[in-house]
């Protein structure tokens, strides 16, 4: 038992590093010429227990307490409070005691369930049982479930009589969509619902609903929707009131919205926009957009003679919101126009982008800025709306673009602030700060010398509260990303384009200080790289990422390279008990899978284990 709580201890210390200051936890010191400081969780008050538990997910409170001793389980199991569950990277182990002994006993506890791991449709099976007891759940989030499994997961649905949120992400392409869009329009008390099941078929017309209405208030939408699709679609959601689209393109009937139900009750839209006639947008707002009040529209135009183009006329805008939108509000609005030649388009670009400053817009007080960069190796120019109060992320280009800024919306309405970087020298000129940051990407068009990473490091302290770094530069030394990852010790989601050394030798760097600072102190917990890695680079990463519960990298289809390199990440994860439970595999085929398994099989590497090729992802948990 003493022994156990050790171990438990451990792993809960890992969990808490980076929030002790916030804990607040009493310490002693124990010996005059060391100051070592221990917590003795025991003594800990019920209310301080239950302010670390709030700052770790469900299950790895549950993992570090439950076993400890009746205190800490009866605290983790309050009689009247809600039961709150949120699984991301998980063992499979944990997850099956989890289920166990707190997930089916407590079901009509819980009140809201999120499942984020990259193998939910697993975790999924084995929660259907306790599905139908949840009779208190309110909210149901779902990410990367297999297509084949949402059908039934939704009957399970259709019993729990409180539940009002449904986020569902499929790992894949579906043949069913209009199935699964009926079967959700009939759950009787959804007011809240978000989808990414895209259509693995040329989509069919969803029919129009004649009955049965569905409750949701709120529909946001991430996958491909045709323009010709909405008809049917917003038939079965006459009580809508926001309405969210990430892909609405142009394929479809325009002319069935002739016996279109008016939506009364919409006040709120958001469309991302793709090669839609301006006359078929127009078409659209008639018909459905007669009382909102905030209307968020996103659209890119890839050449000068593109059909967006007609999106930059201003007085057609004006005369479409004056006739058809009179109660509109907010009007947030970005025109990307990429792939155009500065020189010879300019003059013709600002005589149309100008006419956003006349007396209407205003009067209404929606102001416009336009500005030029390098995008993706392109020519680009943007127009879009000032909303300085709205603002949730950033990107920094080349002068004369010190920062510009879109909306994004999250399920909970709360910003997860984001910065782009995509030249050096538009982050010399930046110096304000961020406080509100967590996300920061390194763009691919960034160049990368010995300067602008100088330019870079200065810059880190900015972020330093970053939990979530993308370094999508080709030519970024794994120097150079050990002397960022120092300056930012609270990232946990790390993505990575390649691991790229001065020499061919890695073995210098586990000799190197900074190497061994960022390998003690580093909280990383979820590696993606993008490129395919060799033997040598994966002990390296093994080496400085202790941490790591899921690991997602390319290999070469080469049989050997994929046996060897897996091999020696099963053996060395259960060596050194690693949290590592989750590999995706990319790049690879059916027979990667069949010989993966016949290897783990043969050389007993794992012994309860899960394994599934999902678009050319082997995923392996275990």
């Amino acid at each position: 038992m003493e022994e156990t709580k050790r171990l438990r201890n451990n792993s809960f210390d890992e969990n808490i590093t980076n929030k002790r200051q916030k804990l607040n936890i009493a310490t002693v010191e124990t010996n005059s010429s060391i100051n070592e400081y221990i917590s003795v969780l025991e003594d800990l008050p019920n209310e301080l227990i239950y302010e670390i538990f709030e700052h770790l997910e469900s299950h790895q409170a549950f993992d570090s307490f439950y076993n400890l001793n009746i205190r800490f389980r009866n605290l983790l199991i309050p009689s009247n409070n809600p039961i709150r569950i949120h699984i991301s990277s998980i063992s499979k182990s944990s997850f099956q005691d989890y289920s166990t002994q707190m997930i089916t006993p407590y079901a009509n506890k819980i009140q809201s369930f999120q499942l984020s791991n990259q193998l939910s449709t697993d975790m999924s099976i084995l929660i259907y049982p306790a599905i139908e007891q949840m009779t208190e759940l309110e909210t149901l989030i779902i990410h990367n479930i297999q297509s084949h499994y949402i059908v039934t997961l939704i009957n399970q649905l259709f019993s729990l009589p409180v539940l009002s949120t449904l986020v569902i992400t499929s790992a894949e392409n579906t043949k069913h969509q209009n199935h699964i869009y009926q079967k959700i329009f009939r759950l009787p008390t959804l007011k809240y619902c978000q989808l990414l099941i895209a259509s693995a078929r040329f989509p069919l017309l969803l029919p129009v609903c004649m009955n049965q209405h569905s409750t949701i208030e709120h529909l946001s939408i991430k996958h491909e929707v045709s323009i010709g699709q909405l008809n049917g679609l917003l038939s079965y959601v006459p009580h809508l009131h926001r309405l969210s689209l990430d892909c609405l393109t142009n394929t479809g009937n325009i002319s069935s919205y002739a016996s279109a139900i008016p939506m009364n009750n919409l006040i709120r839209v958001s469309l991302k926009i793709k090669s839609i006639p301006f006359n078929d947008f127009e078409a659209l707002a008639t018909k459905f957009f007669r009382s909102i009040r905030c209307l968020s529209v996103y659209v890119e135009c890839l050449d000068y003679f593109h059909i967006a183009m007609i999106y930059l006329d201003a007085d057609r805008w004006e005369k479409l919101i004056t006739t058809y939108m009179p109660n509109l509000q907010i009007f947030d609005y970005q025109h990307r126009h990429c792939a155009w030649s500065y020189e010879r388009n300019r003059q013709s670009y600002e005589m149309k982008v100008n006419k956003f400053n006349s007396k209407f817009w205003n009067q209404h007080q929606w102001f416009f800025e336009h500005q030029y960069f390098e995008w993706a190796r392109s020519d680009t120019a943007v127009l879009y709306s000032r909303k300085p109060h709205r603002q949730d992320y950033y990107m920094l280009c080349q002068k004369p673009l010190k920062y510009w800024h879109e909306l994004r919306t999250t399920l909970t309405e709360v910003s997860d602030h984001h910065v782009f970087i995509h030249v050096t020298s538009a982050l010399e000129q930046f110096s304000g700060h961020l406080p509100h940051v967590n996300e920061l990407t390194l763009t691919k068009s960034l160049g990368i010398s010995r300067s602008s990473v100088t330019t870079i490091l200065n810059r880190m302290a900015t972020f330093k509260q970053l939990t979530k770094l993308n370094l999508q530069c080709p030519r970024l030394y794994f120097m150079y990303v050990m002397e960022i990852l120092h300056l930012i010790p609270n990232v946990r989601t790390l993505q990575l384009d390649s691991i790229l050394f001065f020499g061919k030798n890695s073995t210098i760097f586990e000799r190197n200080e900074i190497f061994e600072k960022v390998s003690r102190t580093n909280v990383i917990s979820s590696l993606t790289i993008q490129k395919t890695i060799t033997l040598d680079k994966i002990e390296l990463v093994i080496a400085l990422f202790p941490r790591l519960q899921y690991f997602s990298l390319a290999i070469h289809t080469n049989k050997q390279d994929l046996e060897i390199i897996t091999q020696y990440i099963l053996w060395n994860s259960i060596r050194n008990i690693r949290p590592l439970c989750i590999l995706c595999i990319r790049k690879q085929c059916f027979d990667s899978l069949k010989r993966l398994t016949t290897l783990i099989d043969k050389e007993q590497l794992l012994r309860d284990y899960s394994i599934n090729l999902i678009k050319h992802k082997l995923y392996l948990w275990w």
